[in-house]
């Protein structure tokens, strides 16, 4: 068995990361996977896979590479210079997008194809914590349609939709099996930021997945210069997401993902009597057929759950009082793809 071990540290604005990553595979397993070239493709604009390139709306895409070299707190962060979009910064750890003068409820935001969004009040700029939810380490690239789309996601994506899509598991090999373990840790000097990531791939050739867990405690955050702190301003995030592949055949697979997201006595400056503790916990499970049929080329289907709890307390010194919301969404997702033509 063959070992290879890279370690890269990374130098950004606020601090510094370290990223160590250690790959073991059987012989020639490495050279296969580093032959696989990913197209780029886009799900967000028609729910199928299409490239960039075909697709009439207004498209913005980030990829991984400009995530990682970002190193955001919050992942909306990564769309801060983007165009058609402004980013409210509120604290260290929460920030909402604006799109075409709507914010909040107005712009439906998913992770990886699934509704995030709800009707509890969350994004904007009196809303709870939305995007904070999401664990930036998790995330693979960002696709962002701007512009109404309630005919594919609902009356409330008027603004535009955000599609987050999570990292996936190691393609499969050939023979064997191929590993991969990757640990992350920075520090940031702004607000005494760290933050730690461990992530685990592992693939044989019918199964595959990821498991990663991170971890990130934010302090009071201060300003450039001679700025003075952000009284409260902390928050600590945990987070643990997996991702597996299963190949019946070679053209049907199953996939279960799970992500699992706590953020604890979370502060804003701005209420800064409150004390609020988070918590999503997200579960799919997929069945794919790419064997073409009389009905379909391809056709899929999906099973979605999705919880999401808040608990805010308010201690004025006056009047204490503790307000619970807790959500749930479920959804089942049916699609047919009939290829018409040559394309």
């Amino acid at each position: 068995m063959d070992m290879s071990r890279k370690s890269v540290f990374l130098r950004f604005k606020d601090g510094l990361a370290i990223l160590i990553i250690f790959l073991f595979t059987n012989q020639g397993v490495a050279e296969e996977l580093e032959s696989l070239q990913l197209e780029k493709v886009i799900v967000t604009s028609s729910k199928t896979q299409r490239e960039i390139f075909e697709l009439p709306q207004a498209i913005t895409l980030v990829e991984h590479k400009e995530l990682t070299k970002e190193n955001n707190i919050s992942i909306i962060d990564a769309l801060d210079d983007k165009i058609g979009i402004w980013v409210e910064k509120r604290t260290t750890e929460a920030s909402d997008p604006i799109m075409r003068g709507f914010s909040g409820y107005y712009i439906h935001a998913l992770i990886d194809g699934n509704s995030l969004s709800t009707l509890a009040g969350e994004g904007g700029p009196a809303g709870s914590a939305l995007y904070g939810k999401i664990d930036p380490e998790s995330v693979e690239r960002i696709e962002v349609l701007r512009g109404p789309s309630s005919v594919l996601y609902g009356t409330n994506a008027v603004g535009g939709v955000i599609n987050f899509i999570t990292k996936e598991p190691l393609a499969y090999p050939e023979s064997g099996f191929v590993s991969r373990w990757e640990e992350k840790i920075v520090y940031g000097t702004a607000a005494k930021m760290g933050l730690t990531r461990t992530q685990l791939a592992s693939a044989w050739p019918n199964f595959s997945f990821l498991l990663g867990t991170t971890f990130t405690n934010i302090e009071d955050v201060k300003g450039g210069k001679d700025s003075k702190k952000l009284i409260p301003s902390s928050a600590q995030r945990l987070s643990y997401d997996f991702k597996g592949d299963y190949r019946l055949s070679e053209n049907q697979s199953l996939r279960l993902a799970v992500q699992d997201v706590r953020i604890g006595n979370h502060r804003r400056y701005y209420f800064p009597h409150e004390i609020s503790d988070y918590l999503r916990q997200g579960f799919s499970f997929i069945y794919k057929n790419n064997e073409p049929g009389f009905l379909a080329d391809l056709w899929e289907g999906k099973f979605y759950f999705q919880n999401k709890e808040s608990t805010i307390e308010n201690d004025n010194n006056i009047l204490k009082n503790i307000r619970h919301i807790d959500t749930e969404t479920y959804a089942l997702d049916l699609q047919f793809v009939k290829l018409l033509g040559n394309r």
